[in-house]
């Protein structure tokens, strides 16, 4: 399966593979992904129910690359929870905008903002739907290097570089 062009700027293959797989549906069934068929993406990726009425997702899994970086289980836990209070908001807003746009977003940068020390890698954010219709879910894969500040990873000032494709736009 290609990538479609709007996802061009996707840069890590393992991020790009992902998305080719899973663009190509305007609104994907959680049901419809089949974990044999990305055995090469299970240690980075992460699975999250949207919780509308608390405004917060939970964590329903996390390969073992998400729960190395946290330093535990992410399993059953809020973002809420996860994160520090200041950085909660930003994040929950890129979130909500994969759910209610619905949209792929995509950081490239410093993506873990709950550890010490600026993280380099790249995110991707789907939007899921149980029903086929109105997005419940999210599923992400990050892929870090804890051990590098290569530039290709980074913007100028270190900051995370956000790109947000409507799924209207495949």
């Amino acid at each position: 399966m290609s990538l479609p062009a709007a996802l061009d700027h996707l840069r890590d293959p393992r991020v790009r593979d992902l998305a080719a797989l899973l663009a190509g549906a305007t609104q994907r069934r959680r049901a419809a992904i089949d974990p044999a068929d990305i055995p090469w993406a299970l240690r980075h990726v992460w699975l999250c129910d949207y919780l509308p009425e608390e405004r917060d997702f939970r964590y329903r899994l996390a390969g073992e690359a998400i729960n190395e970086a946290h330093g535990r289980s992410v399993a059953r836990v809020r973002l809420s929870d996860l994160l520090p209070a200041a950085a909660f908001p930003p994040v929950l807003a890129r979130y909500l905008r994969v759910v209610d746009e619905p949209a792929i977003g995509h950081g490239l940068g410093a993506v873990y903002l709950n550890i010490d020390r600026p993280v380099p890698g790249e995110r991707i954010v789907l939007p899921l739907a149980s029903d086929g219709a109105r997005t419940d879910m999210i599923l992400g894969m990050t892929v870090y290097d804890t051990g590098s500040t290569h530039p290709g990873h980074l913007s100028p000032n270190g900051a995370l570089q956000l790109t947000f494709t409507p799924l209207a736009a495949l």
